[in-house]
């Protein structure tokens, strides 16, 4: 508890502050610490009567040589001290404590004191401060979304519209986890709506950063403009050597551009909802099942299985329920395939299934 107590204050303190709180401390610490032992332990002078008897008979003790001696080495009101008990007399003074079992007895115990105080109230009172406008800072920045994604092996959509919606709700439908990025988005609206958002421009960097692209899975950004498209997916790239992109082509033309940035899997948005539009005037039952097998509610849905050794098509671990449509062998698909049909690793099928909606009892 009090470990992780300790990096949440590190955490919201800024390396600047954090190295002068430390060498503040560490001064205050320091000199309470051995000023207190030195300044407390150097006895009573030995040509002093009044102080010695003051100690022998506090003590009640006789003045024997070795009383004297005795008195000598300590001061008239504390034992020797040690340097625990000097560390804790300094402690109690820093956090203005003051239990009252030690005081000092001399003028330069007292001089310590006094520093120790001032210091150390000047200390707790730089910690305060600064805990508390950071912690304004990083609420005001949650609040805006500009506070970095602590999600790992998750999704970054760039842009919010109705596509993006879509691509959401099937995504998390999915289980998978999402951040999108968006400047114009309000953060907390966003946030009642059950989506994580970063507030700013994709093609920042430290925006991407704030998304956790570094420790994200894939990247979707289905912006209509190819350059933007481009120039954010070579910076995703160079953050993240792993990370699958999947990107949205407004010009055809442009597909070879976008694809040597490190695209993984473009989509030729106009053109899809072309054929799409034009195949629903005479083919509309095609174009409704190409719709059912893309989303995730009740209905049919396509499953792909990539082979991880050489294995028979009926040996291909997969539900009952699930039929080979087609077969990918080296990436080429075919349909000439039985049950015995072998597949190499790394070659692929696809299945067909009906998915019915999970009934919730209430």
């Amino acid at each position: 508890m009090f470990w992780r107590l300790f990096k949440n204050v590190v955490r919201v303190l800024t390396k600047k502050r954090m190295l002068l709180i430390l060498s503040l401390t560490s001064i205050t610490f320091l000199l309470g610490t051995f000023g207190f032992r030195y300044y407390e332990n150097r006895g009573i002078d030995e040509n002093n009567e009044n102080e010695i008897q003051d100690y022998l008979d506090l003590r009640g003790l006789n003045g024997t040589p070795e009383n004297r001696r005795i008195a000598t080495m300590n001061s008239n009101q504390t034992d020797h001290i040690e340097y625990h008990t000097s560390f804790y007399w300094t402690f109690t003074t820093v956090t203005t404590v003051g239990y009252g079992d030690y005081s000092p007895s001399t003028d330069e115990g007292r001089v310590v004191y006094y520093i120790t105080a001032l210091t150390g109230i000047s200390v707790l009172g730089i910690i305060i401060g600064e805990l508390g406008s950071r912690l304004v800072e990083l609420s005001f920045m949650k609040m805006r979304g500009m506070k970095k994604s602590k999600m790992k092996n998750h999704i970054i959509i760039v842009g919010w519209n109705a596509t993006t919606e879509v691509a959401h709700s099937e995504l998390t439908t999915r289980g998978d986890k999402c951040v999108v990025i968006d400047g114009t988005k309000d953060f907390m609206e966003m946030k009642a709506q059950g989506v994580d958002l970063v507030v700013g421009n994709a093609l920042n960097t430290e925006v991407l950063k704030k998304a956790g692209i570094e420790s994200a899975k894939a990247l979707i950004v289905p912006i209509s403009s190819d350059e933007d498209t481009v120039m954010i997916s070579l910076k995703a790239r160079r953050l993240n050597k792993n990370l699958r992109i999947i990107a949205s082509v407004k010009d055809e033309q442009n597909m070879d551009i976008v694809q040597d940035a490190g695209v993984n899997q473009m989509i030729p948005a106009s053109t899809i909802n072309g054929l799409l539009l034009a195949n629903s005037i005479a083919e509309n039952l095609v174009v409704d099942f190409i719709v059912d097998i893309c989303q995730e509610l009740e209905g049919l849905d396509i499953s792909q299985h990539v082979l991880k050794k050489r294995m028979k098509i009926k040996n291909i671990p997969m539900d009952k329920k699930d039929k080979v449509i087609t077969a990918y062998r080296h990436n080429k698909p075919f349909l000439d395939f039985t049950p015995d049909t072998e597949l190499d690793r790394g070659d692929w099928v696809l299945t067909l299934s009906y998915h019915e909606k999970n009934k919730i009892d209430v």
